[in-house]
């Protein structure tokens, strides 16, 4: 058993630890990913996660200042930035002294989730990805205050409620994720055999109105009711 699997073992039982060894063997064979849907809601968001600590200024940030940012501190590129910008995705940035804390970017647009596989945006929800938090400030729980607050000042305008995804075995980002309030709306498997790529969906990811598309698309409904 190796560090990580331990660590794994250790925080999260049993179960955490089969699922990421089974998810390790079947991408050591292809290409494989298993990802599953998190749906947040202002409603489920603690009052707690709205405010930001003294010192801390939160808001969307537009092209100008964000490239002030790039650099592998901040792990942000130009490139990136123009072309997010250019789909009209939108950073929420906290800061402090004028340097970058966390941020989080928010799309209306589909968006690349993996090289080729595109996910497409249910409507009045927003996908929140990339989300980044400097070494130096973890721990203070910025990047789910930063989704919190994001939320709130979307709500009245362009959604109702944040469409998000991990991978199923980054079981401490889904805690955390749990933590702020976000609910689980299904899972999807996607694999590659031969360069086609086919996408399994729960029953309940097809509720929330998940659609993921690529160049090669296969779609096998009914994968399981309790995925």
């Amino acid at each position: 058993m190796g560090t990580d699997s331990a660590a794994i073992f250790k925080k999260f039982g049993l179960k955490a630890f089969l699922l990421d060894r089974s998810i390790y063997l079947a991408s050591r064979l292809l290409f494989f990913k298993s990802i599953d849907w998190l749906t947040l809601s202002l409603d489920d968001v603690g009052e707690g996660y709205l405010a930001i600590p003294k010192g801390h200024q939160a808001k969307f940030s537009n092209i100008q200042e964000m490239k002030h940012f790039v650099g592998k501190e901040y792990q942000l590129e130009y490139q990136f930035i123009k072309e997010a910008f250019a789909k009209g995705d939108i950073p929420y940035t906290i800061t402090k002294d004028s340097r970058l804390c966390s941020y989080g970017w928010y799309a209306k647009a589909p968006n690349e989730i993996y090289p080729g596989i595109k996910f497409i945006i249910p409507e009045r929800h927003i996908y929140m990805y990339k989300g980044f938090t400097h070494p130096e400030h973890r721990g203070m729980r910025l990047h789910a205050i930063n989704m919190a607050r994001a939320l709130r000042e979307l709500n009245n305008s362009s959604a109702h409620s944040f469409l998000s995804f991990v991978e199923t075995q980054n079981f401490a980002s889904l805690r955390s994720c749990y933590r702020l309030g976000y609910q689980k709306s299904g899972r999807s498997i996607l694999f590659e055999i031969l360069g086609k790529t086919f996408v399994f969906s729960s029953a309940k990811a097809r509720a929330a109105k998940v659609e993921l598309m690529t160049n090669t698309y296969e779609s096998f409904a009914g994968f399981a009711e309790k995925i």
